[in-house]
Order: structure tokens, then C-alpha cells, then sequence
């Protein structure tokens, strides 16, 4: 099947992953990590602003489109097909799919550090380890960030959190590639493709695609626009 994009170790697939998975070759020796949509409505146009205490912890959203892929969760089939073709998962929003994965030991709990807010104080990944619970803590409200890094997506996670996970969770003698099904614009692909880990990255949405091509293709260039002027993200 050809890619929409490839580029050494990264490789992107534009459509279903559950039509596009069954066409590709990848081996068992895979780690899913992905971000699949909760089906909180957690898309489409907004601006809202959050209630916080302070002034000025109350930027607006940024309006990211209107969109409805968040209308409702993958269905029971994606998750038999991952867990029984992978080696092992990591699974953002695990809380709200508890009806199709087991018992874990270890959860993962991205801790926001975002104050006193209406917003959640953090996200949970579910894993397949049979290790600990472990906390990864990591700035991400609004306008204020751990380190500087564009929004392109309303549900995006930060590209440093995924690579703290993916350092204490990848292991090259384990694994071959990373999988990441859901991969919106590509923050866990930029991860890998810091870190040298080989990583395949489906998404329907068309835009969300194309940024994540251009993230992705652009790495080396943005990040030196960031580093240089702090004002141009990637």
C-alpha cells in the first residue's frame, strides 16, 4: 500500500486504520502508541475560555475547525485487532475504553501542572505492562507550555511527554517499530523520529495529515526556527 508520506523510519497512511491495517506487513514485534478519540465531543469550533482564578491564566482556545471525529469512541473490533496484533500498547484515554481492555497495573498519569482551572488536572494512558503506576508531569495550558510548541490539534499531546514515555518504554531489543493509529498531527511521530525509532502513523482527516507531513518533513528546520527566534513552533 503506498504511504502518504515516507521518510526513513516514518511512515504515514491517510484513511481507516482498521482498512489500512489488515494491508500492512509490520510483525508482532510492535508498540502501539496512540491517542484514539475518547467520543466526548472534544472537536468542532470553539473559543472557549477557562475559569480560572487568575486573569491571566485565562487564554482563549485557539479555534481548531470544525470537526466531528470525536463524536464516538473506535469500535470493539479496532481494539480486538490492536491487542491481538501488537506486542505491546499504550493507550491514551484508557479511562473511557475500560469495556474492551483488561485489568492493568500500570496506568500512566500525565499530570497537566495547569492550576487551579476548570480543566482537567490530567489525562490517563492504559498500558499492557505489568509494572507500576507512574506519573509524567508536564506543563500544558493554553498559552503556557513546558517549552514552546504549536497547537495544531484540540486533543494534541506534547511531543516532550511522548518522548519521556517512549525512554522508559521502548525498548530496540523488544520492538521494531512504534504503531500509532490514531496519530492526528504526528506530535508522537516527532517524538520518534528524535529519539531514532522507527514509527507508522495513520489518520482519516486529510488536514491533519498534511500537518503532520510538514512536522514531520520540516523537523531539523523548525526546530532551529524554535530554538533561534521563540516564536515560530513545532
Amino acid at each position: 500500500m503506498k504511504p502518504y508520506f515516507q521518510e526513513k523510519d516514518i511512515t504515514l497512511y491517510q484513511g481507516d486504520c482498521l482498512e489500512i491495517l489488515p494491508k500492512l506487513d509490520l510483525g508482532k514485534r510492535v508498540l502501539l502508541f496512540t491517542d484514539p478519540p475518547y467520543g466526548i465531543g472534544e472537536t468542532g469550533k470553539r473559543s472557549r475560555e477557562s475559569k480560572s482564578s487568575d486573569k491571566w491564566m485565562a487564554p482563549k482556545q485557539k479555534d481548531y475547525g470544525d470537526k466531528d471525529w470525536d463524536k464516538k469512541p473506535p469500535p470493539p473490533e479496532y481494539f480486538e485487532g490492536v491487542l491481538a496484533n501488537t506486542k505491546d500498547q499504550i493507550i491514551f484515554g484508557g479511562n473511557y475504553f475500560t469495556e474492551w481492555l483488561r485489568n492493568s497495573s500500570c496506568w500512566l498519569f500525565w499530570d497537566k501542572n495547569n492550576g487551579k482551572c476548570d480543566f482537567a488536572d490530567g489525562e490517563l494512558a492504559w498500558t499492557s505492562f505489568s509494572s507500576a503506576v507512574r506519573k509524567y508531569t508536564w506543563l500544558w495550558n493554553g498559552f503556557q507550555k513546558e517549552r514552546p510548541e504549536e497547537r495544531y490539534h484540540p486533543t494534541q499531546k506534547p511531543v516532550g511527554l511522548a518522548k519521556l514515555i517512549l525512554k522508559d518504554y521502548y525498548n530496540k531489543q523488544k520492538y521494531d517499530l512504534v504503531l500509532d493509529t490514531h496519530m492526528g498531527v504526528g506530535s508522537f511521530g516527532v517524538a520518534c523520529q528524535e529519539l531514532g525509532i522507527p514509527y507508522v502513523g495513520i489518520d482519516m482527516d486529510s488536514d491533519y495529515c498534511r500537518d503532520a507531513r510538514f512536522r514531520l518533513a520540516n523537523l531539523e528546520t523548525l526546530a532551529e526556527l524554535t530554538e533561534d527566534k521563540q516564536g515560530f513552533f513545532y
